[in-house]
Formats: structure tokens, sequence, C-alpha cells
């Protein structure tokens, strides 16, 4: 292979101690340089290279130069009018290049050096700019949730500015996290893959931009049992007691609707001391209580495979009643029964506990609708999570929001979601969006009424002294809790 000369530029600056007679300690001072003829930076056993070097402070007594290149080979004494050299170096390695300036008496004064790398054809054959490798792992057994890259570039040292890293991981669903800089990132992947991974790298040499870059197929998978996206999508499930309550004895059923790649099986806790171990989530599990009572059912979901160290859970409720008792009902009015097609309109108050007095806004509580629909009772519609808006009254913001049933629902929940910490959520409504609600609100012992909550879901509300007499009527609204009537009775004894 035919290279061609190179006039290497360095400052060395490293003060190196070899087996040489001992320096002298004066205030001398040697620069030794080298100046690229091209970008092809990388030296090669043979290459011609040319040091040159030259004092930057005066140095009395100096009569002369001697280089020793770290191979072996010292040169002979220099006069001082040589300020250059050429040596070539036989085998690929790295060489400490020193420059001794000598005295009449043959010690020597001062030195000064650096190393020098010397690659084999086949490396310096890869690349002018640098020669770049990386690789990947992840060690979360639960989820593939940081990719981390580890990054084994070299660079040159004849790179007069950078190296910069850009990363461009092949993964546009993942947004503006689908690029990185710097030498070590993480990534989240949005799906199995694989991905192609390309590490680019720029460099500056002689004033020259230089660029380059190597791709890798990767993926996230690798050395994990399973892998489970992030975010995790909800072991969701839906519960059919045949009825609005649950009869003691009678069959209860729940039924996995989540996604079957990342759930395999369930341990079910009915929550009146007995569990169940959901072995096969296609088939739903089928079960019964022996005594009424209001059951909260935990369910912990395991990855396929059974990995107990990647847990998820769910949990849901149950009422459970005895009905060989025929409870009289006179006058009873019909339950709440949404119709498909018609617009309604749900509501709430909603807070954050231990929220600062600064907080504007709340982002933590939401309520989410979904509807089931009258054959499968499977999820057909789930609406996006409706957060609060509006001004923080009191300490308590108001969530709003207009829906539609869809044409085959067969029925309607209403989910409480809370993001991060302790979220209080009140007054929950649901009422048709042409019509209007007013609910009441009484002391529990004094019966009294307590608040009157309008169609807008704003209180109005009362205060008794202890007599049972009313003396203050304060109204909710949007600028705050006003008091627009009070009033006080005073008998004077004569």
């Amino acid at each position: 292979m035919k290279r061609s000369k190179l006039w290497f530029p360095f400052v060395l600056i490293v003060m190196m101690a070899i087996s040489f007679p001992s320096l002298s300690h004066t205030s001398c001072l040697l620069t030794v340089n080298h100046v690229a003829s091209s970008l092809d930076c990388c030296i090669v056993p043979g290459d011609d290279i040319t040091f040159s070097w030259a004092i930057v402070a005066s140095c009395p007594g100096l009569t002369n130069w001697q280089v020793d290149f770290g191979d072996g080979n010292v040169s002979a004494l220099l006069p001082l009018t040589t300020l250059t050299i050429h040596h070539s170096f036989a085998f690929a390695g790295t060489y400490q290049v020193n420059v001794f300036g000598v005295n009449s008496a043959g010690a020597y004064i001062m030195n000064n050096g650096n190393q020098i790398i010397v690659r084999t054809t086949t490396q310096c054959a890869t690349s002018n700019c640098a020669f770049l490798a990386f690789e990947y792992e992840n060690y979360n057994l639960c989820t593939a949730s940081q990719t981390h890259f580890q990054n084994f570039s070299w660079i040159p040292h004849c790179v007069t500015s950078g190296p910069v890293y850009t990363w461009d991981f092949g993964d546009p669903a993942s947004g503006p996290n689908n690029y990185a800089t710097g030498d070590n990132p993480n990534h989240i992947f949005s799906s199995i893959g694989p991905f192609t991974v390309t590490l680019t790298v720029s460099v500056y040499i002689n004033g020259v931009l230089c660029t380059q870059s190597v791709t890798h197929s990767v993926d996230p998978t690798y050395q994990l049992p399973y892998w489970i996206p992030v975010p995790l999508p909800p072991p969701s499930i839906i519960i059919d007691a045949h009825g609005r309550f649950a009869c003691t004895g009678g069959p209860i059923s729940i039924t996995f609707t989540g996604d079957h790649t990342y759930y395999g099986s369930a341990d079910v806790d009915l929550g009146n001391g007995n569990q169940i171990f959901w072995t096969d989530l296609s088939v739903p599990l089928t079960f019964s209580y022996p005594t009424a009572g209001t059951y909260v059912i935990l369910l912990t979901f395991y990855p396929p495979g059974g990995n107990s160290e990647c847990r998820y859970w769910n949990q849901t409720g149950v009422t459970v009643v005895d009905c060989t008792v025929n409870l009289p009902c006179t006058d009873c009015i019909g339950s709440f029964n949404p119709e498909p097609g018609k617009k309604y309109l749900v509501s709430s108050w909603v807070r954050e506990d231990n929220a600062g007095p600064l907080v504007t806004n709340f982002t933590n509580p939401s309520l989410r609708l979904s509807f089931q629909d009258t054959t499968t009772m499977h999820n057909i519609t789930t609406l996006s999570d409706i957060f609060p808006s509006g001004d923080i009254i009191d300490g308590w913001q108001r969530i709003e929001q207009e829906f539609i049933v869809p044409a085959d629902a067969a029925s309607i929940n209403i989910k409480m979601n809370c993001a991060a910490g302790d979220c209080l959520f009140d007054d929950i409504r649901v009422f048709p969006f042409d019509g209007t609600m007013k609910s009441y609100v009484y002391d529990p012992i004094s019966l009294k009424l307590v608040a009157e909550l309008d169609e807008r879901n704003y209180a109005t509300l009362y205060e008794y002294d202890e007599e049972g007499k009313l003396i203050r009527v304060k109204k909710e609204t949007e600028r705050g809790i006003m008091t627009i009537k009070e009033s006080r009775n005073h008998l004077s004894s004569k």
C-alpha cells in the first residue's frame, strides 16, 4: 500500500524520564511540533514522519539535539541548526518520542515528548476521521425501558476540534427522543424492533470538517426472556355479575380484555380470605360468594413464563346480596339509565392532596369514561382522560366534559385516576346535556341542609348557630366562595 509522507503537528508538553543520562534542571523550555500534510492522520508502519522542534526560552550551554523515538532507535547528536528529523516505525504500537537538548559536557538539559500511535493498515483503511464502535445492553428483566449504549470509538490524536457524537436510534415513533448526543446514551424503544441505530462522529482535522457513521441492527429484547413496552398496556378486565348486584351463591365472571402478549396468568384475591390462581387468561374466571357483602377483588398479573419479579396489578369490586329476600318497593324511582346516542355531561370536583399554594392547575387527577357493548360486554369505546380546568376554588378544581353514549353501549364505567400522590374526588355527577340537575347535602346528625349544588356543580353553603338557626349563606363562584347573606339574632336582658 503506497502512503503519502506525513508531517505530523503536535505540541508536546509532558516531561518524560527515560534511560538517558539525568537531566540538568534549567529554565529552558522546548516545544515539539508536527504538521500533517493531508487529512490522513492515521499512521501505519513505514510512514515517513517529520518531527520539528524549537526553543521558546533561551538555554545557555546548549550544543546539540538528540531524539529518542521510543522504538529502540536513537538519533545521532544533531547540530543546533537542525530542527527537523525524519523517522518511520516498523511495527504498530504506541511509542513515546522525546527530543533532548545536550550541552557541551554531554548532559541532557531539556526534553519534551508525546505518544505516537501507529496502527495497522487494516485499521487505517477504515476511516480518516475515527474508528467507530458501540455496544448495547438492557439489564431490566421486566421491561425494555432503558437500552444502554456504550461508545468504544477511537479518535486519532491529530483531531484539532471535537469529537461530537450524534445518535439516530431508527425509532421515529419515539418522537424527539429518537435522537441523542453524547458518548453513552440510553433510549426507550417504542416496540420490539429490530432497529437500525446509527452513530455519527464529527471532528475537525486541520480546520477541515470530517464526519463518519457506523450502523448496527439493535434488538431491544436482547438477553430479555420477554419484552414489555413502556408505558405498559393496562391489564384491563370486565366483571359480570349478571345484574347490578350479584346474588349469594350465584356465578360471577371476570374476563381479561388486555393484551395476552404481556400477561399470561394472575393471582386473584377475592377479598373474603380466599384466593384463586387464574392460569389461562383467555378463559373467563368464574366464582361465587356464599355470603352477602361488598368485596374488593385484587388481581396480580404475571407476564408469560410467570416471572414473579414482574408483577402488575388491577382491582375491581362487587356487591353481593341475598336474592332470596324480597325487599318491598313501593313507588320506587327507576335507576338512572343513559340512552345510546344521547349527549350527557359529566362533572366532578377534584384536588391534589398537599398541593402547594402556587399551583394553578391540577394535573394528576382525571376521569376516564368507557362503554361496554350489549353482547360481549367488552370495551367498545374509551374516551380520553378528562382533566380539571378553570380556577382552583378553596383548594378544589372542577372537571366538566360533554360526551355522547355510543349506539351499541350497554353500560358505562367511570374510573377515577390519580397519576401521582393522593387525589380527592367529590360530587361526581352525570346528567343529560339538555337537562338540569340539583343535588343536596344534609348533615348526618341534625339532618339540616348544609349544601345545595346547582346545574353547574357550584355549591350554595348553609351555616347554622348552636341553636340550629340559619346565620350565613355562602355561594361558590368562579372567583371563590362569597358570603351572600348573614344574619344574627340577639336578645338583650334588662
